[in-house]
Order: structure tokens, then C-alpha cells, then sequence
């Protein structure tokens, strides 16, 4: 009789193993997938996207990049900034999107 107790521990202990095992997996799964979403290609923005996110004017924009506060860069005529800096901008001031 007292085998079957142990048999009982010992799928108790694979189940708690398997368990242990699915978490480990996901952690990592989860892990990796922040990796590829960090390697992503940042989308550039246009003036009005960025005035709008921020919530700030036109002329108040060009200002800050004229200031240097806000880093553009400059393809002809367009002005483009990049998303992965205004998020940074954005998080650094607190300010949600």
C-alpha cells in the first residue's frame, strides 16, 4: 500500500515538472519575441504625426528641432523623425500616447 502514495508524489511532481517547464518556455518565447521587436525598423513620422502626438503646434515643433530638442531628418523637402526617438522623447517628459 504504501507504493501508491509514491505513485501519486510522482505524477503530482511530473505535473508541477510539466508546469515548470510550459513557464520556462513561455519566458522564453516571450524574451525572444521582445528581441525581434527591438531589431523592428523604426517607422518614420511625418511634422503633423509628431506635432500630434506630442500635442504641441506646428511652429512649436520646428522650434524644438531648430533647438535641437527634437532630431529630424531631412529628405528633400519632408521633414521625418524617427518613432523609436519620439517615444523615447515622449517617455522620458511622461507624456502618453
Amino acid at each position: 500500500m504504501q507504493n501508491i502514495p509514491q505513485a501519486t508524489d510522482n505524477v503530482a511532481s511530473s505535473l508541477s515538472i510539466g508546469d515548470m517547464i510550459t513557464d520556462a518556455l513561455r519566458r522564453e518565447i516571450a524574451a525572444q519575441i521582445a528581441v525581434v521587436l527591438d531589431r523592428r525598423p523604426s517607422v518614420p513620422l511625418d511634422r503633423r504625426q509628431v506635432a500630434e502626438l506630442l500635442k504641441i503646434s506646428l511652429p512649436t515643433l520646428k522650434k524644438r528641432t531648430d533647438d535641437g530638442v527634437i532630431r529630424c531628418t531631412r529628405i528633400g523637402r519632408r521633414v521625418l523623425f524617427d518613432r523609436a526617438q519620439i517615444d523615447a522623447l515622449m517617455q522620458s517628459k511622461g507624456v502618453q500616447a
